[in-house]
């Protein structure tokens, strides 16, 4: 069954992957004095904040394996290919960082954790990956960007709880509106409140915003004693 299919997407469902490894590869150059061009397609997409792994597979100029056996690897991330300091470094020295996994099929595994990006900018990083092998020979196998994009977890909402607390005022007997004071940038919520046990059906017919102020005006004139006016402000 083809679940890729436009019929399982359609017209809002959302098909979800969990990539919790990239897969890279890398080479050394054991043999031969010329200058070759390392694989072009290593680049790593990433979302801050996310755990991954990153597995390299190590082969020579003439894509044969190289066997890792005895051999370390480190995983480095900096700003751009340029930089003289790098960001955080893995290693397999250190198992909860990274392992040659399949020593006999140049596989490496780096541990990326949810710390080491989430506190990094948008933007796009350097990587590069060095193997030195059992017999003390050093090489850069892999040198790529990496991509690090927004992980809506480390954003902020945009909309912020700015809701003051009801404030109350009372009506004056005969009023057929009220006018009090509030902030220029202000707008209010306003809701009458009738004495207890009042017959009076009054509602609220305008607001008239001035500089400074607004007016609150009734669909009739306020004949009792304890009607109040209620409302909640919010900035514009």
């Amino acid at each position: 069954m083809n679940y890729y299919a436009t019929t399982y997407s359609y017209p809002c469902n959302i098909n979800g992957l969990i990539e919790r490894s990239r897969t890279v590869y890398g080479y050394t150059d054991l043999h031969s004095p010329r200058i070759h061009n390392m694989p072009s397609n290593n680049a790593i997409e990433f979302y801050k904040g996310d755990d991954k792994m990153i597995r390299v597979y190590v082969k020579d100029e003439n894509m044969d394996i190289i066997n890792l056996n005895g051999a370390e690897a480190k995983f480095y991330l900096s700003y751009n290919s340029k930089s003289e300091n790098y960001i955080f470094r893995k290693t397999t020295a250190d198992y909860t960082q990274g392992i040659v996994r399949t020593p006999e099929k140049g596989e490496i595994v780096f541990f990326i954790n949810s710390e080491d990006t989430a506190d990094l900018p948008v933007d796009q990083y350097f990587y590069q990956v060095i193997v030195t092998l059992s017999n003390g020979n050093r090489y850069t196998v892999v040198s790529a960007n990496m991509n690090l994009h927004t992980n809506l977890e480390y954003t902020t909402s945009e909309h912020q709880d700015t809701t003051h607390e009801a404030i109350e005022i009372d009506i004056p007997i005969n009023s057929a509106y009220i006018t009090f004071s509030i902030l220029a940038n202000e707008v209010i919520i306003p809701v009458l409140i009738a004495p207890s046990g009042s017959s009076e059906q009054i509602w609220i017919t305008n607001l008239v915003y001035g500089t400074g102020f607004v007016s609150v005006y009734f669909s009739a004139d306020i004949l009792e004693e304890g009607w109040k006016l209620s409302y909640i402000s919010n900035p514009l």
